[in-house]
């Protein structure tokens, strides 16, 4: 049990020192407070419940847990961040968010469309 949770931890800081985002899925009746202050949250399902992911203000794969999933966000960044269709910000971007926004539901044009976020250029 021991080496499991330092194998863990030890991938969590490994993902975190090459940059890659590392967020907080799974999570059952998931809500706007678990969005930590300086996080893009994204959830599965409308009003902030559901499974979801938090990061920064770049994500280059939401991973297949949340990916084509989202209904609801927040960027609490001081960052205009666009969600794109596919990885890396690639495709099209289907919604733009401001600093401090959210939105309970995203609405058709975006929903369970996002793979991946950036700052808009």
């Amino acid at each position: 049990m021991k080496l499991k949770r330092t194998l863990t931890v030890g991938a969590v800081a490994a993902a975190c020192a090459a940059g890659t985002t590392v967020g907080t899925t799974g999570i059952a009746n998931a809500d706007w407070r678990d969005c930590p202050d300086g996080s893009v949250c994204v959830w599965e399902h409308s009003n902030y419940n559901g499974r979801f992911l938090s990061g920064g203000t770049t994500v280059s794969n939401v991973g297949s847990a949340i990916n084509d999933k989202t209904t609801s966000l927040w960027n609490r960044t001081g960052t205009v961040v666009c969600f794109f269709e596919h990885t890396n910000s690639s495709g099209r971007a289907v919604y733009v968010t401001g600093p401090g926004d959210s939105s309970p539901n995203i609405g058709n044009s975006a929903n369970d469309k996002i793979s991946s976020w950036g700052p808009c250029n």
